[in-house]
């Protein structure tokens, strides 16, 4: 299966899309493709777990859902989906199954396992886990003002939360603190504040922790526009399948953006073993995506990680103004090495890859090694850098196919 992700929405809708943009859109359908049209996106969802503990979904079919089909929040902690499928209905042709990810994580407190489960036809991520986190400006010894467009609701933080702090560089500040009071988008915690390192720190509450994760037998294929997304730590993904699919299989990541995103505590000790990636491309136009990657490790901030800053603009008026300052001076942030790295790859099967079997994006201690890749022939749409590794953030070279069993 062969299909092409691409979004058309009205104009207005929450400022991400125009006429233009919808035409873009529009001029790279292919003539002649086959085309499906979803009427719906984020709704009902299949299920939703909120704060469970030692809970199991055993041997469940989702056929169809509007939005997730499974959204999972909380404190949610201990538990598993076992033989859980998201999957087209036994003799019908229905053009898709989930209308969002298949299984969407926002919060947790972690320890999930996924095994011998089977997602196709969803229109968005197979899997989508990470924790919330916000982006905030000191604004006294005590106090921070939160910056980042979507404000201090989209992390929802409370009155009596511990939490710790990044620099803008993703690297570890050594603070911990205690909300004690919330007013407005200013938090103000127990104990003084570091100094601030940048123009902000990352907030990331130290009561949640999506992490200590695994994948085994499970089957992910056959989706329009699908990734499987990891933004935690202490992840084993072992005799899985993936493709074919229309979308890069694995990301490890962390991100902010001045405006919209804030996603992930930071990724490490990940193993990817034994598993077979088959007839996998990222058939999409953002810049990155034209590596096509099987796996992709990436700590992304600003000022490279800044999609979508002209269509969502910076709410807070001081903090507009100083991220244009620092734009116009050249003003360039490193990534920490230490936010997104201790990643093994080893004995997978690789059969027709289409662009890089590997993109690291100021990721570090990544080992690939004693992988099979394989051709039968079949080379649509293959990219210049097929087979090949890219590390960015450092040398930016492509490391040929010759040197699989390097360590990175």
């Amino acid at each position: 299966m062969r299909q092409a992700w691409i979004r058309i929405c009205a104009q207005g809708a929450d400022g991400l899309y125009s006429p233009r943009a919808n035409r873009d859109c529009t001029g790279r359908i292919r003539v002649g493709g086959t085309h499906s049209i979803a009427h719906a996106y984020y709704g009902l969802n299949g299920f939703v777990l909120d704060s469970n503990r030692h809970f199991t979904l055993r041997d469940v079919d989702v056929w169809a859902c509007k939005g997730f089909g499974v959204e999972t929040r909380g404190s949610q902690k201990y538990w598993q989906l076992v033989d859980f499928n998201i999957r087209q209905k036994p003799g019908e042709l229905r053009p898709a199954t989930s209308t969002a990810d298949a299984h969407h994580l926002v919060r947790s407190s972690g320890y999930c396992k996924m095994v011998g489960c089977e997602v196709s036809m969803n229109q968005d991520d197979y899997f989508n886990y990470h924790d919330r986190t916000q982006i905030a400006q000191t604004r006294g010894p005590r106090t921070v003002e939160v910056v980042n467009s979507r404000g201090l609701g989209y992390a929802g933080f409370k009155e009596g939360e511990s939490i710790r702090l990044k620099n803008e560089d993703y690297s570890n500040a050594g603070w911990i603190g205690k909300i004690v009071a919330i007013d407005g988008e200013f938090i103000t915690f127990d104990r003084d504040l570091p100094e601030q390192k940048g123009i902000l720190f990352v907030l990331i509450s130290d009561e949640f922790a999506t992490e200590n994760l695994l994948f085994r037998d499970c089957f992910f294929h056959d989706s329009p526009w699908s990734r499987g997304i990891v933004q935690g730590n202490n992840v084993t993904i072992e005799g899985c399948r993936f493709g074919p699919m229309s979308g890069p299989p694995l990301t490890f990541m962390s991100c902010y953006s001045y405006n919209v995103w804030c996603e992930g505590i930071g990724c490490s000790n990940i193993v990817v073993r034994n598993c077979r990636f088959e007839n996998c491309l990222c058939d999409n136009s953002w810049n990155v995506l034209r590596y096509s990657p099987l796996i992709k490790a990436s700590l992304l901030i600003p000022p490279e990680y800044s999609r979508m800053e002209d269509s969502v603009p910076i709410v807070n008026e001081s903090f507009a103004r100083e991220v244009a300052a620092n734009k116009a001076a050249g003003r360039k942030v490193k990534p920490s090495s230490d936010a997104v790295c201790d990643i093994l790859i080893e004995r997978n099967k690789i059969l027709n890859p289409r662009g890089l079997l590997l993109l690291c994006e100021n990721a570090s201690r990544v080992t690939f090694r004693d992988n099979v890749v394989t051709s039968d022939g079949s080379e649509w749409n293959a990219r210049p850098c097929a087979g090949k590794i890219r590390i960015s953030g450092g040398t930016g070279n492509d490391v040929p196919s010759g040197l699989l069993h390097a360590d990175l």
